[in-house]
């Protein structure tokens, strides 16, 4: 059996090749591919004090945000969390929530897992009127209101 390839071997135009030359070049292609990837991987792990975190750039984290609700929150946040959910969905940011450990704790879980940032909601946050939103690069908190954490999600998660 013959394939027919379109870019060919070495830029030469459109060639002939046979099955087992065409599955031999694939196969070359995708362990090189995994081997940029894992290199990839590797240079994005980053530690600072003993803190190991993976730095992803925003564009490539597979989880963009993370919504942490404090497990011992006594304000209902349901509201807050519905309109929370809604837009992530709208402008596709891919999200996780989280409302079972110490927020400290989970912090820690989203650097490891190169989450961005992370939407606090806690009893002094919300009965403020404001939600905190923690960088994984600085792991500061800022204190936004509702509308200014979405206008930065998405500026800092889109490309323009």
């Amino acid at each position: 059996a013959v394939v027919s390839t379109q870019s060919g071997h070495y830029g030469r135009g459109i060639e002939s090749v046979s099955i087992d030359e065409f599955k031999m070049d694939l196969i070359c292609n995708m362990r090189s591919t995994m081997a940029c990837m894992n290199t990839f991987l590797e240079d994005s792990v980053a530690s600072v004090d003993g803190y190991e975190y993976l730095k992803l750039h925003h564009k490539f984290a597979p989880i963009q945000a993370s919504i942490i609700v404090d497990p011992l929150i006594q304000t209902d946040v349901h509201k807050i969390l519905d309109e929370l959910l809604t837009i992530f969905q709208r402008e596709n940011i891919r999200f996780e929530f989280s409302d079972c450990s110490p927020i400290d704790q989970i912090c820690e879980e989203n650097d490891l897992k190169g989450i961005p940032f992370s939407i606090i909601l806690s009893d002094s946050t919300v009965s403020d009127g404001v939600l905190g939103v923690r960088d994984r690069n600085t792991h500061f908190v800022e204190l936004m209101n509702f509308k200014n954490v979405l206008r930065f999600i998405k500026l800092n998660l889109h490309f323009q």
